[in-house]
């Protein structure tokens, strides 16, 4: 028993020896694929995550498509009531295209696979298309500033809260998108209320500006709460992954271990018949 027991504790130390071995290698393998993913990523995450920040992004484009139809057509009108109809109909048919073509964008990324896509120029599609859009918004809200009704200030300022407030809310994932569409709108109505004289075109412009800047942090902590899930969800689809392969690894072990008394029972037994029969 003495023998047995010291002969095994050679091999209980290789065996201990190979699964830190594996351990080890499975931490590098997993760190040269992490720091792979950050040197071909345009933001310094890694590309999977930036994927899955701009499916996301498409994903909410896609599906807040009728809603911001109807504030571009809602905005026509009160634009063409303000001013002259037909320039209120082609402010918002002119919106209508722009969010057509963010639209069309978002379907196509949607089609391309995740191994396929350039990130870095689809970026670059989305933020063009956003900046096209919010020149479009700004077109609209340049109507409504021709114009001397009285309400066309508190128009501005509602209308540069939807505007941005639905920007940040869509693009959470993408925060570049947020400013593309954002900025222009905010800047254009941020600089007529300050071309007004008196007080109040100073307190509108300070509104204007606080309005910026708590959706802007308000994107930027939504895009770190989604960034934090999809790590989060990766690395349980990791773990979950790690554990199946321990499992299997086990399960054979466990098999191959079987086969070995079996095959030690059928030797031993075979001894003693060769032994009983002497």
């Amino acid at each position: 028993m003495g023998v047995t027991a010291a002969d095994g504790r050679p091999d209980d130390r290789q065996a201990d020896k190979a699964r830190e071995q594996a351990q080890s290698r499975k931490r590098v393998v997993r760190q040269v694929r992490d720091a792979r993913d950050r040197l071909t990523s345009t933001t310094g995450t890694k590309r999977s995550f930036e994927y899955e920040l701009m499916r996301v992004f498409a994903q909410n484009k896609r599906s807040a498509g009728i809603a911001v139809a109807l504030i571009a057509i809602a905005t026509g009108w009160v634009a063409g009531w303000a001013t002259n109809p037909a320039l209120g109909a082609a402010a918002g048919v002119i919106i209508l295209v722009a969010h057509g073509f963010c639209m069309l964008m978002a379907r196509s990324f949607l089609k391309v696979a995740p191994d396929k896509a350039d990130l870095a120029s689809w970026r670059l599609r989305f933020v063009i298309a956003e900046v096209m859009l919010g020149l479009a918004w700004v077109l609209a809200f340049i109507v409504v500033m021709r114009t001397e009704v009285a309400e066309a200030s508190n128009f501005l300022l509602v209308g540069m809260l939807i505007v941005v407030a639905v920007s940040a809310m869509i693009g959470s994932t993408l925060p570049a998108a947020v400013f593309a569409s954002s900025l222009p709108v905010a800047g254009t109505v941020i600089a007529y209320f300050l071309l007004l004289h008196g007080m109040q075109g100073a307190v509108l412009g300070a509104m204007a500006l606080g309005t910026l800047v708590f959706f802007a942090i308000i994107s930027a902590r939504l895009y770190q709460t989604n960034l934090a899930t999809i790590e989060a969800r990766a690395e349980k689809d990791a773990l979950i992954g790690e554990l199946e392969t321990a499992k299997t690894n086990s399960d054979e072990a466990r098999r191959n271990a079987e086969m070995a008394n079996i095959a030690k029972s059928q030797f031993l037994a075979q001894m003693a018949m060769n032994c009983a029969r002497r």
